[in-house]
């Protein structure tokens, strides 16, 4: 008996698909992992996305925001300019503001009544102090909710509307190594040190006069830091603040930071959960 040799070679090449196709049915689906892509956000500045970042010879000239809403940080001058180091953190780059003249202007920035921020940050001179982000609309009473500033205090960062007795500061932290932040304006600052609302304390800034909307400056003094991203929402939710926390911390290699209490402290936020 002859073998048909083309027919036995059809066949054998149909099972062995029809068991593919039912090994695919049986595979679970692809995880997706959630990021604030899925949220609207106000704000986002991300020093891990080379397509949102202007380098030359090292200094960063535009930092594009995210958010679709145009709230570019931008610096023409290239002395002026915050360095970008790659391979900073959790082998991705941050921005690097020197304390002496760095400093970007924040575009479409007028306005940031009840946003919440989210900032992934280290302080890298613990022996001055200066401004991190500050939002001021002239010489808006301070209590405005308009009028944000984040500013390093030696070992902390404080936070507030600059000139509010709720202003709230951070627990000591430890030159160069980086911690997540969040803060918001309500009925005062309501703050969270690495996922935990619970680690700030109240105090009181000083005033500012502005108009300036800018990062690594308040007109007054700069700051010393790395940072790596951030992330401002309109309104605040507490399930978002979790989920952006979560992805922060996983992102940037900080998820031994938050408490152990934290939904997302044993694993990243996912878009299919």
């Amino acid at each position: 008996m002859s073998i048909n040799w083309i027919t036995l070679f059809q066949r054998i090449v149909s099972k062995a698909v029809g068991i593919q196709n039912r090994i695919d049915i049986n595979q679970p689906p692809p995880i997706v992992f959630w990021t604030p892509a899925e949220i609207t956000t106000a704000f986002w500045l991300d020093a891990a996305d080379a397509n949102n970042i202007t380098v030359s010879s090292g200094k960063v000239s535009q930092w594009s925001d995210k958010s679709g809403n145009s709230r570019h940080a931008t610096q023409g001058t290239a002395d002026n300019q915050p360095a970008y180091v790659t391979g900073a953190l959790n082998g991705l780059p941050v921005l690097s503001f020197d304390g002496s003249n760095d400093e970007m202007a924040i575009a479409n920035m007028t306005d940031v009544t009840n946003f919440a921020f989210h900032v992934v940050l280290t302080i890298t001179n613990t022996g001055d102090n200066g401004a991190v982000l500050t939002i001021c609309n002239g010489d808006a009473h301070p209590n405005d909710p308009r009028r944000v500033r984040m500013l390093q205090m030696y070992t902390t960062l404080q936070f507030g509307a600059s000139g509010s007795a709720g202003d709230a500061i951070s627990p000591d932290t430890t030159q160069d190594e980086y911690n997540l932040f969040q803060w918001r304006q309500e009925s005062g600052v309501t703050y969270r040190f690495n996922g935990d609302e619970s680690a700030g304390i109240v105090y009181p800034a000083s005033q500012s006069n502005g108009p300036k909307y800018a990062l690594g400056s308040d007109g007054y003094a700069r700051g010393w830091f790395n940072i790596a991203e951030i992330v401002a929402t309109p309104t605040f939710s507490s399930g978002n603040t979790e989920k952006i926390e979560g992805y922060l911390a996983w992102k940037w290699g900080l998820e031994d930071n938050l408490p152990v209490d934290h939904p997302y402290k044993t694993h990243r936020p996912r878009s299919d959960w």
